[in-house]
């Protein structure tokens, strides 16, 4: 059907064309915008992620300094008191 009207109408072949080079341009388009917000979205997470497991480990870390300079004082503390009874 197609053939047989490009064949009396030459020039509505190249509108054809051109309809369907449009087309395809504009869905081509529509592919990476989808696919460049997904990268977007997905970078997104990924920082979001890292920032979460760095406070995470800063807490943990802290945490740790915490318990380890309060047995540190209590150390001394204990040792000052056993100084002063002997």
């Amino acid at each position: 059907m197609l053939l047989q009207r490009f064949k009396a109408d030459p020039k509505a072949l190249d509108a054809y064309l051109t309809q369907q080079t449009q087309t395809i341009q504009t869905k081509i388009q529509e592919q990476i915008k989808t696919r460049q917000q997904q990268a977007e979205q997905q970078a997104n997470l990924e920082a979001w992620k890292t920032k979460l497991r760095t406070s995470i480990s800063s807490l943990f870390l802290a945490i740790g300094y915490i318990l380890i300079g309060w047995t540190g004082l209590k150390w001394v503390g204990s040792e000052g008191r056993s100084s002063k009874s002997s």
